[in-house]
């Protein structure tokens, strides 16, 4: 069963623009996509919306940090310095940790689940993840909280052809954004985690 921040806010979306279904569909790249299977596709960065027109966002991408605890979001960089941050091996995020002298020790798990049972267990101080992704584990964690981000967040949203539906498309995520639709949904999926910026 699909489930998730991309769908409830599909569903959302539909509503807003007086649809009676969604259709839900996989799609391997955007333009062939719009082209031949569906009307709108979601969860899209402008930089891979392939020609399309990215309407909106509603959700950030971006490398973020977990802990446990006490903590004033962001915290300073000089935090990291001798902590251990747990990562999923091979990640995207160990990556980005690798690429910033922060002084933090990796150490890499199998999946984020056993990452977030270490940082429960106090076997690491951080776990670095997606944003979205650590804040919905994060909810199954008490106490554990968001810390920060270690590169510059990307907005996604909807990409749509050219046309009326753009703007019918974008006035109904911002219907949703502004009638609280989106915040509804964001702390369903995602608790508190705050909309990210540099």
């Amino acid at each position: 069963e699909r489930a998730g921040i991309d769908i409830d806010l599909a569903y959302a979306l539909a509503d807003e623009l007086g649809l009676g279904s969604v259709v839900f569909v996989t799609v391997d790249d955007v333009s062939t996509a719009l082209s031949e299977s569906c009307d709108v596709v979601m969860g899209v960065e402008s930089s891979s919306a392939e020609g399309a027109t990215v309407a909106g966002s509603y959700v950030q991408s971006a490398t973020a940090l977990f802990t446990k605890g006490d903590v004033t979001a962001p915290i300073d960089a000089s935090a990291l310095a001798g902590a251990t941050v747990g990562v999923q091996g091979g990640s995207v995020s160990e990556g980005v940790l690798n690429d910033y002298e922060t002084g933090a020790t990796a150490s890499t798990f199998s999946n984020l689940n056993e990452a977030f049972d270490a940082l429960e267990e106090g076997t690491v101080d951080y776990v670095l993840c997606d944003a979205y992704a650590g804040a919905y584990l994060a909810t199954a964690y008490p106490g554990t909280v968001f810390a920060g981000t270690l590169d510059e967040p990307v907005p996604v949203g909807v990409a749509v052809g050219e046309g009326e539906l753009q703007s019918a498309v974008q006035g109904a995520l911002d219907a949703i954004q502004t009638g609280g639709v989106g915040d509804i949904v964001r702390s369903r999926w995602v608790g508190s985690l705050p909309s990210l910026s540099s």
